[in-house]
């Protein structure tokens, strides 16, 4: 069972930027729809290096990423967001959708359309 993110959150639709995130939040997300691992650094909760299969930064071809929040607080920048998809080559609509799953919302254009009453 996986627990709620801390912080409700606007659905992203296609054309929106994307926003800042909580760090944890935002490695718990990449984890959970991109299969990505993370090691966090003792000491240092404003950092956490993210690393794709095989899951060993040391193995040839494996790839990883440093993320830090802002001015070492809790907020990771869309910018930075944008350098982890790029690392990974992740799609930044998979992203939206994976984040509007991760809060639990549906995006705005996917909304059923309206109907009415014929006179």
């Amino acid at each position: 069972m996986t627990s709620k993110p801390s912080r409700k959150s606007n659905c992203l639709g296609p054309r929106d930027p994307i926003p800042e995130m909580d760090l944890r939040e935002f490695a718990k997300l990449m984890h959970e729809f991109f299969d990505l691992a993370s090691e966090w650094i003792e000491g240092k909760t404003y950092y956490v290096r993210l690393i794709g299969p095989p899951f060993n930064s040391f193995v040839e071809g494996c790839r990883s990423i440093g993320v830090m929040a802002h001015d070492r607080g809790t907020l990771v920048s869309p910018h930075n967001i944008k350098q982890v998809l790029a690392k990974f080559k992740f799609d930044e609509a998979a992203f939206r959708e994976a984040y509007n799953t991760f809060y639990g919302q549906s995006p705005q254009d996917s909304a059923p359309p309206k109907t009415t009453r014929p006179n």
